[in-house]
């Protein structure tokens, strides 16, 4: 996943472009959720809203939220990545 992000970013997509498409796959099923998750994206999307500030961070929260909600399993991934360390400075 995070290989497929930067290569978005590559081709002209910006973060919160990238971290949109990860919300609209992410939001249907548990098992969309789970191939983000099994393909690093959560650490990227970590990553990401760690060093935006405002409402940039905006798709990357939605995306971590997404994935945490379908199951205990996918959520402590999000905590797993540190995904909850962030978000105090919002």
């Amino acid at each position: 996943m995070a290989a497929h992000l930067a290569e978005a970013l590559a081709h002209g997509l910006t973060w919160p472009e990238s971290a949109a498409h990860v919300v609209q796959v992410a939001k249907h099923t548990p098992e969309l959720a789970q191939l983000v998750v099994g393909a690093g994206g959560v650490g990227a999307l970590v990553d990401y809203v760690g060093s935006t500030k405002g409402n940039t961070r905006l798709p990357g929260i939605m995306a971590l939220g997404y994935i945490a909600a379908f199951s205990e399993t996918l959520g402590l991934s999000v905590i797993a990545e540190k995904g909850l360390v962030s978000f105090p400075a919002l």
